[in-house]
């Protein structure tokens, strides 16, 4: 085990990694990318590449460390710190897939966590706001970079069947249209699909009760309060979702910086309320193709719910 001192040095360690090289100086980058060339032992002891540079004995014992062999830095958080060395045997990693660099899933007796690193400023504020609402997973202590949220277990909306009571739908519908209507009174965009079945992603996961559901991944969300004053992240985050531009980026026909540069200011003269308006058209494509996949009645149901919820 490690003493406290060294726990804090590991985990800015993880930071660092987690931040990516935009805030190295190219000496560091230089220094942390010859340690991931030459003296890695895999890809789950990456995020320790500092240490080598920075504290070479407190490196080789995290290469010898047999936990972050198997949990990588899972098990060196705030929130599964405890869980990963003092019973040990009763937890399980498993890396899932997902947009970002790595997303874990640490399960424990004692807690069932998802740990992965934040997508952009805003999300580090939104997803603590939607978890308290009850709206979203929980969040835990964790680090400046990286987010540790509780798992939340139930059905992807993506796999709901019709035959249910209409009551379910429409309550589903209204829990829907709570959450929306918490997040837009409060000038937060979500800025995301509920379902994309190309993908096989859902962003709702069903409880077994309607009010049960909760939504995930607020990795895009921004706070529109004052788009004029977007960061270059925030525009890159708005305009990733528009129409196309998503097919473009993935094609490589067009770079990230180059989507900024051309959308930057029609993006900034937008108002909070169009902004926001983005919100119920990705909506209703996610109610759309779930009415052709899955049938036309209960969507119905869905949005009437919704719509007495949500007040449109």
């Amino acid at each position: 085990m490690y003493t406290p001192t060294e726990v804090e040095e590991i985990q800015d360690c993880i930071d660092e990694m987690e931040a990516g090289p935009k805030n190295m100086t190219p000496e560091r980058l230089e220094a942390i990318r010859d340690v991931l060339l030459y003296r890695s032992a895999g890809e789950n002891f990456e995020f320790a590449a500092p240490l080598a540079v920075d504290k070479p004995e407190l490196y080789q014992r995290v290469l010898n460390d047999p936990q972050v062999a198997r949990y990588s830095y899972s098990g060196l958080l705030p929130a599964t710190l405890r869980l990963a060395y003092d019973n040990a045997d009763l937890a399980v990693v498993t890396q899932m897939v997902g947009t970002r660099s790595r997303v874990f899933r640490f399960q424990h007796p004692e807690g069932d966590f998802i740990i992965k690193s934040y997508q952009g400023e805003d999300e580090r504020i939104i997803a603590p706001l939607v978890g308290e609402s009850g709206f979203g997973p929980q969040q835990f202590p964790s680090l400046r970079n990286v987010m540790t949220e509780e798992f939340v277990p139930g059905q992807p909306l993506l796999d709901i069947q019709p035959g249910k009571p209409r009551k379910y739908y429409h309550d589903l519908g209204r829990r829907l249209g709570q959450f929306y209507r918490a997040l837009h009174e409060r000038n937060i965009f979500y800025n995301d699909g509920l379902i994309n079945y190309e993908f096989g992603k859902s962003h709702v996961i069903l409880g077994e009760e309607p009010e049960q559901a909760k939504v995930i991944d607020f990795g895009l969300s921004l706070n529109v309060s004052d788009p004029s004053a977007f960061t270059d992240e925030q525009v890159f985050n708005f305009a990733r979702t528009l129409p196309g531009n998503s097919f473009l980026l993935g094609l490589r026909v067009m770079e990230p910086r180059g989507l900024v540069d051309q959308e930057r200011d029609r993006v900034k003269s937008l108002t909070s309320p169009d902004i926001i308006k983005r919100d119920l058209e990705m909506l209703g494509e996610s109610m759309d193709t779930l009415k052709k996949n899955q049938g036309r009645d209960f969507v119905r149901f869905i949005w009437q719910g919704f719509e007495k919820a949500y007040e449109i």
